[in-house]
């Protein structure tokens, strides 16, 4: 008889909702919307048992009856606000907590897959006219660039951005000139859907790849002692905290009516002046949280800055939250010594700044090791505690 193989079923449950989250990127349908919300029941249900079979088999204590109301309680907001998104995230990551590193690296290897695959079937589905091709209106007028299959043309490429760093993150390898044609691919790219978002991504990507190899080159041929691996490590670390003031600041700097502003906004094509127009409208809370669709139906402007955005949807806390989740992210791949990894996480957090993927299936890799993380820390200090304890009590 076949043991139930908690692993396996955590990778399809995985597997099913990224799925469920792309089909959420295309024009809306009645079948596609059912398929969407079929996997991710699926997915909920499966995690939702894992996760019963891990409490199951803990004895009756203080750490079983906090886990007990941190879910209760997620699940109740996820309920009130119809979105269940940080519901996935916090499950994935309880299953993901007694995972070995290995493991959890192949979550990017699943995305990488799944998405791409998805994506091409997306293409095909829209190029034999099953998906309707939405046209967008470029930022600065002319004609139209159309999405292929997805609600915004700029998908496409920010997912291949993506997709090869999924890929070196999973490999922990990246050929100089397999950069440079992937680098050419993403000015192919731009030219056909007008995204630079998804240009300035790549290029990140593929400078701070480069720049790490020559070093690597540099310190093995003449033996020089470079430290650029330290330094994207301890980036990592602090870059979201950063990117997050920078956000606030500027927007600040920008209601004040500080010239320096104003230059940036008109080179982030009016990002600044959208955010304003959308916190007038509706100010900042420390809490709140509303679905998706709750939160476009009361939108009055885009907002493209991901920062911006989680404070849109959730509130400030939730931001608060996800500078510390990025920490113990960057904590990860140092730990892992995957430095790959790490650029990959550089180069997302920067992109972020001009896009709002932090709660889309391109950014779920890393919110499930965060979370992971931060449940395995949790766990030693309460260890650590109860042999303090223990010791005092003898």
């Amino acid at each position: 008889m076949r043991t139930y193989n908690t692993k396996k079923v955590f990778f399809l449950a995985y597997a099913l909702y990224v799925i469920s989250k792309v089909l959420n990127r295309i024009p809306s349908y009645t079948l596609s919307e059912n398929i969407q919300k079929a996997l991710s029941f699926l997915a909920l249900m499966i995690l939702a048992f894992n996760v019963t079979l891990r409490l199951k088999n803990l004895k009756i204590s203080k750490k079983k009856i906090l886990a007990v109301i941190v879910l209760l309680t997620i699940t109740g907001l996820s309920l009130i606000s119809r979105d269940f998104f940080l519901l996935f995230v916090i499950l994935f990551g309880i299953n993901a907590a007694t995972m070995q590193d290995d493991d959890v690296i192949k979550l990017f290897k699943i995305s990488f897959f799944t998405i791409g695959i998805t994506t091409i079937g997306i293409v095909l589905l829209c190029t034999f006219g099953l998906i309707e091709n939405v046209s967008t209106a470029r930022s600065l007028g002319g004609e139209a660039r159309y999405a292929w299959g997805f609600v915004h043309s700029q998908i496409i490429p920010l997912m291949f951005f993506y997709l090869i760093g999924d890929r070196i993150t999973y490999q922990k390898n990246a050929s100089f000139f397999g950069m440079l044609i992937t680098l050419f691919i993403a000015f192919v790219l731009d030219g056909w859907f007008d995204s630079r978002n998804g240009l300035y991504s790549m290029i990140m990507l593929v400078f701070l790849v480069l720049a790490w190899r020559l070093e690597f080159f540099i310190n093995r041929k003449y033996r020089k002692k470079l430290a650029l691996g330290n330094l994207y490590q301890n980036l990592s670390k602090y870059l979201a905290g950063s990117i997050s003031l920078l956000s606030l600041g500027l927007l600040y700097l920008y209601r004040q009516g500080v010239g320096i502003a104003i230059i940036i906004d008109r080179l982030l094509s009016s990002r600044l002046r959208a955010a304003n127009t959308r916190f007038t409208s509706l100010p900042m809370q420390f809490i709140r949280i509303v679905s998706y669709a709750e939160y476009h139906e009361t939108s009055v402007s885009v907002l493209d800055n991901g920062y911006l955005y989680i404070i849109a949807r959730y509130g400030i806390l939730y931001l608060i939250l996800f500078v510390i989740l990025a920490y113990y992210i960057a904590q990860f791949f140092q730990r892992t010594r995957n430095i790959h990894g790490t650029i990959f996480f550089i180069s997302a957090l920067v992109s972020c700044y001009i896009t709002n993927e932090i709660v889309s299936c391109n950014f779920l890799p890393f919110m499930v090791i965060g979370i992971r993380e931060i449940l395995i820390f949790i766990n030693k200090r309460i260890q650590v505690t109860s042999l303090i304890a223990d010791r005092r009590e003898l």
